[in-house]
């Protein structure tokens, strides 16, 4: 059984918001892929407002840049499928509000024009859970450090200089003592 309204798909429709608390999580990748998003893609000529489309999360991937979005700052890219197109859009273009019901027939039409299968319903349960289960995640230590590290690669300059340079201190000398240690194992 396949999707066949907008409010069967809504449940996995990601809003920006939703990605900026989620993007320096382990698992984005894996919770991102399969869900749908709304993306503004320009404005249109004839009448000066802004056109968008609803899209499937096809991939997650680096761009070359480092952006904002939100309060974070990172270089994700999510690579949008639309029927037979495929495109990378930066976070900061996914839209908080839903798909219009037009905007939902347009992607339904150019995906069975490409004689592309919808979502089964089953789909959309599973990724629901998903992302429940991902908003009550508790996280590991090694999570955090993860996130952290994450995090701190798109700062534009350390938050707090001390704090910065005694955990390099601190990582110079865990280098230099294994370093010292397989140095003398040796002999």
């Amino acid at each position: 059984e396949y999707i066949e309204k907008q409010e069967d798909l809504e449940p996995i429709r990601v809003t920006r918001d939703r990605l900026e608390k989620f993007v320096h999580l382990p698992f984005f990748k894996r919770l991102a892929v399969g869900c749908f998003v709304r993306i503004g893609i320009g404005t249109d000529p004839a009448t000066g407002r802004s056109v968008y489309r609803c899209a499937e999360i096809a991939d997650v991937v680096e761009t070359a840049k480092v952006y904002v979005v939100g309060k974070a700052r990172t270089n994700v890219g999510l690579k949008l499928k639309f029927g037979q197109q495929e495109r990378v859009f930066r976070l900061a273009f996914i839209s908080n509000s839903p798909c219009l019901p037009q905007e939902f027939l347009k992607w339904k039409k150019s995906c069975e024009e490409a004689n592309m299968a919808l979502p089964s319903l089953e789909f959309v349960r599973s990724k629901t859970a998903e992302i429940k289960k991902a908003s009550s995640y508790e996280y590991t230590s090694e999570d955090v450090d993860k996130i952290v590290a994450q995090k701190e690669r798109f700062h534009k300059h350390p938050v707090n200089y001390a704090m910065y340079k005694a955990r390099l201190l601190k990582e110079k000398d865990l280098a230099m003592g294994t370093i010292f240690k397989n140095l003398f194992a040796k002999f």
